[in-house]
């Protein structure tokens, strides 16, 4: 995987600045150590840092220049019909094969791609530069633009070399973290005024003569034809995403949760002779158990690590200060800890690529509120549908859940306690062909409130590490199947929460005993104790420190009121836990990045 940026300005650059600009780009190198590039222009900068020199980006053919994070992952096929075309390829890499796509379809190429991506393709000869960024929103692209300057990278960090000016912080945006499963600030906001994330399944084409740009979506969901067998159409589209997804020329490794969807991943790559990795907290877990069984089951190499030992050795707030300094924003994911851990254990054993079972559970309806979800769809369905639809149209329902979780923050000043995101809610609920509560519902869910799962996460963990992960589950055909498949094949029964992801779980009877495939969902950090790891004597310290000292200074918070909440934690209301660790977590970025921009 690579870290990518452009810089293009309206005047010439002068030596001075090109020569910090290039000292400072170092701080993005983690993406990937092993190569790095910097191409030159009177009045623009392209830089690129990734695996290899195989391709040596930024990449030069015919009258394009293009520099590219990620993978494409059926770059083969497309290579071979472009071939037929009479293109002739001089290397072996899908960065070679995304000009010619531009070449023969133009903008219209990014349709026929299936894979993680964020690239961008100067155009020499007409003078335009496109950016896209995949429709499954797995690889970052942050931009900026005024009348002096239009540029983009993978991390905000950088950010500040580059555009060499003041930014404001948005305050608004900022006083919307962590509300109803946000743990993140999402697209196309950033902490900061005027810099913004490229949404999934979005294009910009930029204008280098008029010095402006446009931006337009070209994501869509595909309603595809349902076999009379759905189950073995669902195996074959999951064998087929696999094979594509995990093929590498270097060391592969599998994180084994003991959940179905790593389950599968790991049956279907059985005789690939790799190891899986499994952890929990520790050798007493039912799930940790289970992966040690599933992996013997399949003949599979399985390694064991534990949060118990891990956090022996570390503090917490240091941890969470690592992530927030590495990813520059406010955030609050745990799972960025333990994918960290699991990459560093497979990282010692020669791993490169590490293949993860994500978004399963957001595509086939794995979590427990499914059930009650499925259940209120179908009362919905049995209703008058167009009284409901005038007291609570679909996407209006998840924006009420939102302002009323934002309204009860009252250690946010009222003035801020407004929600951003209305519009993009509705924009979301109108990509999927279904106008059901629960499709729409996942959908939203899908798109906003997880984003993280995918984009963060698997970033932030795997550029931490210099380590590249994919995931099976995001491969374009199996996202079309899972919004095109019936309900009653995804959520069994309303009751019954062993039968969620129903028709994966019949798949993995193909592969397992039925003892391994039915189970009740837990999930990470579920007896995992979080007090002792944070609120030890020594965290307590840099708590009052930041809360005496760095809340006063954060302009959407009341400080008399976050002191209250931090006295109520510490003695009685432990449900305070989340509001405590948003503060928290705000305080430190706040202290770390937040002023390196003015």
């Amino acid at each position: 995987m690579c870290g990518i940026l452009w810089a293009i300005y309206k005047k010439e650059i002068n030596e001075k600045y090109i020569t910090l600009f290039q000292k400072n780009l170092k701080k993005m190198e983690s993406r990937w150590p092993n190569y790095t590039k910097v191409y030159q222009d009177k009045n623009m900068f392209f830089w690129h840092t990734g695996l290899s020199s195989q391709t040596n980006q930024p990449f030069q053919k015919n009258d394009c220049i293009i520099i590219f994070s990620g993978k494409i992952y059926n770059f083969k096929e497309l290579k071979n019909i472009l071939e037929k075309k009479w293109y002739s390829f001089s290397t072996t890499s899908d960065t070679e094969m995304l000009i010619y796509a531009y070449q023969e379809w133009w903008e219209e190429c990014v349709d026929k791609f299936d894979g993680m991506r964020a690239f961008a393709l100067y155009d020499t000869k007409n003078q335009k530069i496109f950016l896209s960024r995949d429709r499954i929103w797995e690889k970052p692209l942050i931009y900026y633009h005024d009348n002096e300057i239009f540029a983009f990278w993978s991390e905000i960090n950088v950010l500040r070399w580059i555009i060499n000016k003041n930014i404001s912080l948005n305050n608004e945006v900022l006083s919307n973290f962590d509300i109803y499963n946000f743990r993140h600030i999402p697209f196309p906001y950033t902490p900061f005024q005027n810099i913004f994330k490229l949404e999934p399944g979005y294009n910009i084409i930029f204008d280098i003569k008029d010095f402006n740009y446009t931006k337009y979506k070209y994501l869509k969901i595909n309603k595809i034809k349902i076999q009379e067998k759905p189950i073995e159409q669902c195996n074959n589209l999951l064998v087929e995403a696999v094979q594509q997804t995990c093929f590498a020329d270097v060391p592969i490794g599998i994180f084994l949760s003991g959940g179905v969807d790593s389950s599968l991943i790991a049956a279907i790559m059985k005789n690939k002779n790799i190891t899986t990795y499994s952890l929990w907290y520790d050798e007493n877990d039912e799930e940790l158990k289970r992966a040690k069984k599933i992996a013997k089951y399949l003949w599979l190499k399985n390694k064991q690590i534990y949060f118990k030992e891990y956090f022996k050795k570390t503090n917490f707030l240091e941890i969470l200060k690592k992530i927030i300094k590495h990813y520059w924003e406010p955030i609050n994911l745990m799972q960025i800890i333990y994918s960290n851990i699991i990459l560093k254990e497979m990282k010692k054993d020669g791993v490169v690529v590490a293949i993860w079972g994500n978004w399963a559970d957001e595509l086939f309806y794995g979590y427990d509120g499914m059930n009650m979800l499925a259940f209120i769809s179908r009362i919905k369905e049995l209703i008058n549908p167009i009284g409901w639809n005038i007291l609570f149209p679909n996407d209006q329902i998840k924006n009420i859940l939102y302002k009323r979780n934002l309204s009860q923050k009252k250690y946010i000043k009222s003035e801020y306690r407004k929600f951003k995101y209305s519009h993009i809610l509705t924009e979301i609920a109108k990509e999927i062909p279904s106008k059901k509560l629960i499709d729409i519902f996942s959908r939203i869910g899908l798109r906003i409130e997880n984003e993280h799962s995918i984009t963060i996460v698997n970033d932030v963990a795997w550029s931490i590490n210099s380590m590249e992960l994919r995931t099976p589950f995001l491969n374009k055909n199996i996202l079309d199947f899972a919004c095109s498949l019936p309900i009653d094949y995804k959520i069994k029964s309303y009751r019954e929460k062993k039968e969620n992801k129903y028709i994966l779980k019949k798949v993995l009877e193909k592969y397992l005993p039925t003892e391994l495939v039915y189970f009740r969902k837990m999930g990470f950090w579920y007896n995992v104790k979080y007090e002792d790891l944070i609120f030890n004597e020594e965290n307590k310290k840099n708590i009052n420190h930041y809360i005496e000292n760095i809340i006063p200074k954060i302009s959407y918070y009341d400080k008399k009121r976050v002191k209250n909440i931090w006295e109520r934690y510490s003695h009685w209301e432990k449900q305070l836990f989340w509001d405590v660790i948003s503060i928290i977590i705000t305080c430190i970025w706040y202290d770390e990045c937040a002023n390196s921009f003015s």
